[in-house]
């Protein structure tokens, strides 16, 4: 969360990870259905099962993580996942310290199995990246000043800022009146609606839209194994730090 843009998001991140007591799947929590998205804003699987089907060999994503938290391209490295393709923690959990295995590493640049599992390189104290994901994110949709969804700008809009002047609202919902996103009802919001006042926009077939859910994935710093526990989160990225 030192990338302003993702400390504003408000959301928590989990290491995509497993120790010898959790396994990376059950870190990452379930939310079927929730697509995952890398911070360039391209789709890499379609929701957190999709990150561990398959049999091994035909695991694949549907592009290479490759991108860090300051959504900066890798070229190639390791990332430390002591997981297996099936998202189990198997041969090499994280802490493991023995040659015997030493903890599992994924490769961010490769979309198939291997972006989670490609081998178990030396011993945990070597610095790699790990993956992290966020909690499940709500993406409003883009209706400027048609805060009610009918195709057209006027009072009905106008009174849905009015009644929640001033007040915190979940950012962007356009029915509590925050179509700049900040979370706070105020002037940024009124002047979206007067720039469009009486004006037709693009209408929506039935109402306001529903919101969509998302979750980012990315990579990041770089983090000493030992002692380090998987943490909770819905978008991947690289955790900064070991904390």
């Amino acid at each position: 969360n030192t990338v302003q843009e993702l400390e504003d998001l408000g959301t928590t991140w989990k290491v995509i990870g497993s120790t010898a007591a959790v396994d990376a799947k059950d870190n990452i929590g379930t939310a079927a259905g929730v697509p995952i998205y890398r911070l360039d804003g391209n789709k890499v699987a379609d929701d957190d099962a999709d990150l561990w089907d398959g049999d091994g060999w035909t695991d694949r994503l549907l592009l290479p993580i490759g991108i860090n938290e300051k959504g900066t391209a890798v070229s190639d490295g390791m990332v430390w996942t002591g997981t297996d393709h099936d998202g189990t923690a198997g041969l090499g959990p994280l802490g493991s310290d023995s040659p015997d295995p030493f903890p599992r590493y994924g490769s961010p640049t490769i979309a198939s199995w291997s972006w989670i599992s490609e081998g178990n390189p030396h011993g945990p104290t070597a610095p790699h990246p790990v993956y992290v994901i966020s909690d499940v994110l709500i993406a409003w949709p883009n209706l400027f000043g048609d805060l009610d969804g009918n195709g057209y700008v006027d009072s009905a809009d106008l009174d849905i800022i009015t009644n929640n002047w001033g007040q915190s609202v979940t950012p962007g919902d356009p029915l509590l009146g925050d179509p700049s996103g900040d979370g706070v009802v105020a002037g940024a919001d009124f002047d979206l609606v007067m720039d469009q006042w009486h004006q037709g926009v693009s209408p929506v077939a039935a109402g306001v839209p529903e919101p969509g859910s998302l979750a980012m994935l990315t990579l990041g710093g770089l983090v000493l194994l030992m002692g380090m526990w998987p943490r909770k989160t819905s978008i991947i990225l690289d955790s900064p730090s070991p904390g």
